[in-house]
């Protein structure tokens, strides 16, 4: 069938007049019922076709932010911590401000001592932190990936040196004095050396030193339910090495925390606060004796074994660290990233001549 041209409608149309209105007239009805059909769609009451839902009304969500230190709820602007050297010699205990830290690196230095670096939110209030001690060179790879201001008294010549190398934020007693610390007459030097959050804003301050952090956050988690923990745990024991220095932590189900001991006895801060932690990550490494005083050497780039306890259970796995301004990290042994809950998180780092067990030997 042949579609006729527009010559050929007009043509017909003229010689053919009541026809093509007739027509006109068909086509214009059709088209105001089509219109008025359209209307009616468009202009009619819908009906409610959402479902009934007889739920409690919504109550209002958690800070979906996490602080990027130690994993809870946090939206503000990711800020540069205070790590500060703090001593474990028997004169020293108990220590002030330990409980309060976000991130603790323990670690060997000569005698058999262990020394902590106490990682402070600068957001925080802490009032008193110490005692602080001096600087050892190793300890400075942990600052660096942080972006830390380095709080200490003095150092090794080692320490020094590598300080002058890697121009970090260093806050020295012998530097900055009163300050940013205090002399307490509840013990005689060297242990009596404090500081707190508010002083070391103030320097920071003073300096005009950048305040955000530009370092990578671990992978945090929501902890286990209390039903999915395990009720029986064995304690993790480390020999550092005279029974001064043996540390355990004990899991506390109900809290889902690790509760420090040290030399047999529960381990507080100077107020009663007791050294509680979300989790505990546990490396082995190697050190060398650096000269006569005993001063080490300690490695902390590079990967070896590590073991994580978390939700009152250890996972075997490693930590790696490819460069000094590198997070450690921590992974399953498929190559797999461990997350942490939120929470304060202790590393100890050990050697293969310190004991450790958790249950059985590590």
């Amino acid at each position: 069938m042949r579609i006729p041209t527009k010559q050929q409608i007009i043509a017909w149309a003229r010689t053919n007049p009541r026809l093509a209105i007739g027509a006109g007239a068909v086509c214009a009805g059709v088209l105001v019922a089509a219109l008025a059909s359209i209307g009616i769609l468009l202009f009619a009451p819908k009906p409610d076709l959402t479902p009934f839902d007889a739920s409690p009304a919504p109550v209002a969500e958690e800070p979906t932010g996490r602080n990027w230190l130690d994993g809870t709820p946090d939206d503000g602007e990711p800020l540069r911590p205070f790590a500060v050297m703090i001593e474990n010699h028997g004169d020293s205990r108990p220590q002030s401000g330990l409980s309060a830290a976000k991130l603790v690196f323990e670690a060997p230095v000569e005698g058999g001592i262990t020394r902590f670096l106490a990682v402070y939110a600068a957001s925080g209030t802490v009032r008193e932190i110490g005692p602080v001690r001096s600087a050892r060179p190793y300890y400075l790879d942990w600052v660096l990936e942080l972006g830390a201001d380095y709080v200490h008294v003095g150092g090794s010549p080692e320490a020094f040196t590598k300080l002058a190398r890697l121009r970090l934020h260093d806050i020295d007693e012998f530097a900055y004095g009163t300050a940013a610390f205090w002399r307490s007459s509840r013990r005689y030097a060297p242990h009596n050396t404090y500081t707190s959050v508010e002083l070391l804003n103030g320097v920071r301050e003073e300096r005009a030193w950048a305040a955000t952090s530009t370092a990578a956050p671990w992978r945090y988690v929501d902890p286990q339910a209390p039903e999915e923990r395990p009720t029986s745990t064995p304690n993790l024991v480390i020999d550092f090495s005279s029974p001064t220095y043996r540390v355990e932590w004990r899991y506390q189900h109900d809290d889902n925390a690790w509760r420090r001991f040290q030399a047999g006895a529960p381990h507080a801060d100077v107020d009663g606060t007791p050294i509680l932690a979300a989790n505990v990550a546990v490396i082995r490494t190697e050190t060398q004796v650096l000269d006569a005083v005993g001063r080490l050497k300690l490695r902390t780039v590079g990967s070896g074994k590590a073991w994580v306890f978390r939700d009152g259970r250890m996972i075997t796995g490693r930590w790696k660290k490819l460069a000094a301004e590198e997070r450690i990290r921590f992974e399953t042994v498929d190559g797999k990233e461990i997350p942490f809950v939120p929470g304060p998180t202790w590393i100890e780092v050990t050697t293969a001549d310190m004991p450790t067990r958790f249950g059985a030997p590590l």
